[in-house]
C-alpha cells in the first residue's frame, strides 16, 4: 500500500527535501560573478577571499533569491538575469 503524498494548506502537494532527495538537486544556472567581494571600508572587515552562502530561499514564484553570507550579508538576485 502506497501512502498518500503530503499536501501544504492549500491542497498543493508537497515534498519533504530529505538529504536522499537534495543530493539529486542540480544548480540550473551557474551565476559566474553574481558574489561580489565588499570593500573594507563598507564592512570594516578584512575582505575575503571566498564568500560562503550559508542560506538561501526563493519568493513563491522563483523570480527572487535572497542569500545569507558567512560574512553576515544578505543579497537579493534576481533569477532571470542573475543580478
Amino acid at each position: 500500500m502506497t501512502q498518500p503524498q503530503p499536501t501544504n494548506a492549500n491542497g498543493t502537494p508537497s515534498l519533504l527535501l530529505t538529504t536522499n532527495i537534495m543530493a539529486r538537486f542540480k544548480p540550473a544556472k551557474v551565476f559566474t560573478d553574481a558574489v561580489e567581494q565588499p570593500a573594507q571600508e563598507q564592512t570594516g572587515r578584512k575582505p575575503s577571499s571566498s564568500t560562503q552562502i550559508t542560506g538561501l530561499t526563493f519568493d513563491d514564484r522563483g523570480e527572487t533569491l535572497v542569500t545569507s553570507g558567512g560574512d553576515e550579508t544578505f543579497r537579493l538576485y534576481n533569477t532571470k538575469t542573475g543580478k
